[in-house]
């Protein structure tokens, strides 16, 4: 994926209290290629993320998680940062940093991870989810990055 210099945005709203194991709505995404950025896309309503802040799938609203097409795993997530920390990172805008690991699910039609990028939102189709027939998993290590947040992350970069 660094090949390619594509990153991946996505940006979700929750939806409702967050607990240790919860479901959330996304609400847009933008990508970034080649050094060039796209515009914020809102997606349709099928996408959802479940698991916790270190570990969460997305796949369509209408699927069982167990069917994503998409992984994402946060390394040592931290999820007891002190209010003075978290008040000192929003006022500074210092970003929480962490590896992890993507998994994405591709097919026969979108068969490299530059197409699985560029139609981000769109490709949870018929046959492109984890156990799909012809559905292949690829994981890459990451860098995640969370926006400095009050209550909740809301923003997270998977660069």
């Amino acid at each position: 994926m660094n090949n390619l210099k594509v990153r991946l945005i996505i940006s979700f709203l929750i939806v409702g209290a967050i607990s240790a194991y919860s479901q959330a709505t996304i609400k847009s995404t933008n990508y970034n290629v080649d050094g060039y950025w796209g515009k914020w896309e809102n997606l349709y309503l099928g996408l959802a993320m479940t698991g916790t802040y270190s570990s969460f799938v997305i796949h369509d609203h209408d699927k069982h998680p167990s069917q994503y097409g998409c992984k994402i795993t946060i390394y040592d997530y931290n999820e007891n940062v002190s209010k003075k920390e978290n008040k000192r990172r929003r006022k500074t805008n210092e970003w929480y940093t962490y590896n992890g690991t993507i998994e994405i699910i591709l097919n026969e039609q979108i068969n490299t991870t530059r197409k699985w990028v560029e139609s981000f939102g769109e490709f949870f189709s018929a046959y492109n989810y984890k156990g799909a027939k012809g559905s292949i998993s690829t994981t890459y290590p990451v860098q995640i990055m969370i926006a400095p947040y009050k209550k909740y992350p809301e923003t997270t970069t998977v660069p």
